[in-house]
């Protein structure tokens, strides 16, 4: 059997924001037009991305939110507990595998707008699973919370929520990385050359370039944005500094 390592390395998977590892496989070259999509899509968007998504127990993939439905597909390895919150805030528990007997799924669709979490709760175990979302996913369509603002939405589900978020004040490899992201000049280049390459289907306006911008709030989350700058006319390949929009 493949270890989670094997699949990590084969696949070229990095860390996810929102935890577990991931690659993007699939971007689809269709680009659809912002009056075709909801208010909740801020902009045109593929048609559909698609990604690989690896978690390994004791890891989880936090409460997060997406405007788009996106669809998971089981791959290999152990079970993946899926943990939906409606809008309503009613609960919904996914068990994505192979064991069709008891009660797994090859295939489980999220709808944009629920809040949703992952882990694999096999001991020692992984699983290894796919996701595709459509219409495609962009930073601008994703939120993660912090654990206190989604306790004071959906108190009922207080244990999950404790369980399967961060803190408003990240500690540990989260606080490194959100340090890294807003110190680290050379993590930021590569960020930014990983978004270029997932946008090279979804082209600016003319005389704009999309570009990847970190803000650092006050309570120490990073938020990434992603925007059409004005190109600066001395450097028709570069765009302006953001302060100057």
């Amino acid at each position: 059997m493949k270890t989670a390592e094997y699949y990590i390395q084969k696949l070229e998977m990095t860390r996810h924001i929102e935890g577990g590892a991931y690659k993007e496989n699939y971007r689809a070259p269709l680009v659809l037009p912002q009056s075709v999509l909801t208010s909740a899509h801020r902009g045109e968007r593929n048609a559909s991305t698609s990604i690989y998504f690896l978690l390994t127990y004791g890891e989880f993939s936090a409460f997060h939110l997406l405007a788009s439905d996106e669809i998971l597909h089981f791959y290999d390895g152990d079970p993946i507990l899926i943990y939906e919150i409606d809008p309503a805030g009613r609960m919904r528990v996914h068990k994505l595998g192979r064991d069709l007997e008891n009660g797994e799924s090859f295939r489980v669709v999220v709808p944009g707008g629920s809040w949703f979490a992952l882990r694999c709760e096999t001991e020692n175990g992984f699983g290894l699973i796919g996701c595709t979302v459509a219409p495609g996913f962009d930073f601008a369509d994703f939120q993660l919370d912090d654990r206190a603002s989604l306790l004071e939405r959906f108190p009922q589900h207080a244990k999950l929520i404790n369980e399967m978020t961060f803190e408003r004040n990240p500690t540990g490899p989260w606080r490194d990385m959100i340090a890294s992201l807003c110190h680290c000049r050379g993590l930021r280049r590569r960020f930014r050359r990983s978004f270029r390459r997932s946008f090279r289907h979804q082209p600016a306006p003319e005389n704009r370039q999309k570009s990847c911008v970190f803000h650092q709030r006050a309570t120490g989350w990073v938020q990434i944005s992603c925007v059409d700058r004005p190109l600066s006319p001395a450097s028709p390949h570069r765009a302006l500094p953001w302060r100057a929009i």
